[in-house]
């Protein structure tokens, strides 16, 4: 055992059983088994593997997207919808879940799902993003969730974890009275005056210069706090550029 156990421990990513050897192994089976099962579990699995399956490169061998840098950003729009999408989103959550309870606590982590209300209608999303909000605040994680679609994400499980969890909350421009007091009524502790500022609120394509005017809402601390803010954006050639302060108005 000892033998078995130092042997697998120094093999290569490239030296792991992989699914494609699995498929190949059910041509010769070891024992007696139902054929035509075989052949069936055979089809299925076989659209996931690097030689036939239209999508098998990215779950069948050595991970080819390393996720070592000090920001991991995925893009799922372009998978579009369907099945790829839900085993991609479920396969990227766990990775950085298991990598954020990995690293040392006191590093201040951040989680952030834009458009989060897609992902929470994959199979699996509704589940993770409990999970998020549950229990990665332990290891020092900040979770984030953005969404567009208000009337969507209030009829949703996951609105009332959400709004009850969270600490902060940045409110944007909205056009629809009934869908902002519906949300501010469900934010423990917002005056119902932040509707009304949101409501005033221009898009960026009508201002010039162009900035986004929002509400920011902090409930964790005496006296909360609640004021309306803006965001300016500039263009930048460098790292060290974009982190210089802004200048002071006159």
């Amino acid at each position: 055992m000892f033998v078995r156990n130092t042997s697998f421990a120094r093999f290569k990513p490239e030296d792991y059983p992989i699914l494609s050897a699995l498929v190949e192994s059910l041509d010769y089976p070891i024992g007696n088994h139902d054929r035509k099962r075989l052949e069936v579990i055979q089809t299925v699995l076989k659209s996931w593997t690097a030689n036939y399956g239209v999508h098998g490169k990215i779950f069948d061998g050595v991970n080819h997207t390393p996720d070592t840098s000090f920001v991991a950003h995925y893009e799922m729009s372009a998978l579009g919808e369907g099945e790829l999408k839900e085993i991609a989103g479920f396969q990227i959550s766990h990775t950085e879940r298991l990598k954020i309870m990995k690293m040392p606590r006191h590093l201040k982590k951040m989680f952030i799902i834009d458009e989060g209300k897609k992902y929470h209608d994959t199979r699996g999303g509704e589940a993770t993003i409990e999970e998020l909000y549950a229990q990665m605040r332990k290891y020092s994680c900040q979770t984030i969730f953005t969404t567009q679609q208000i009337q969507q994400f209030m009829k949703s499980n996951i609105a009332k974890i959400i709004l009850g969890q969270s600490k902060q909350f940045y409110l944007f421009a909205q056009n629809s009275k009934s869908e902002v007091f519906d949300l501010i009524n469900n934010i423990e502790g917002i005056p119902n005056s932040a509707a009304e500022h949101i409501l005033t609120y221009q898009t960026p394509e009508n201002l010039s210069p162009k900035f986004s005017e929002f509400t920011f809402f902090q409930r964790d601390g005496v006296p909360a706090i609640c004021g309306s803010g803006r965001l300016h954006t500039r263009k930048v050639k460098s790292w060290e550029e974009a982190h210089k302060p802004l200048p002071k108005a006159a």
